[in-house]
């Protein structure tokens, strides 16, 4: 998550694995616009949608993201959901 100076936000989803072969794999799923304000609803939902369009929910196994509040929140909020990131 990353917002310019024009305050528009935008969110970038990205997944790293192993496959069958322990090969690393990584994939991209989307980079969108984030309306402002950029709290931790507006981020958690937004992160659920794409687990769920992509049926991820019962392939996660950790979410990464830096230490900024909101985006902290937004993950505990995903745990609840999830019980298991």
């Amino acid at each position: 998550m990353w917002t310019a100076k024009s305050k528009q936000g935008y969110i970038g989803i990205t997944a790293h694995f192993f496959n069958q072969d322990f090969i690393p794999v990584d994939a991209f799923f989307t980079i969108e616009y984030l309306l402002y304000p950029h709290i931790e609803n507006a981020i958690s939902t937004f992160i659920e949608s794409i687990i769920n369009n992509f049926n991820l929910s019962d392939k996660l196994g950790c979410i990464i993201t830096d230490n900024d509040s909101n985006m902290k929140c937004a993950i505990s909020l995903l745990n609840e959901k999830f019980n298991k990131i």
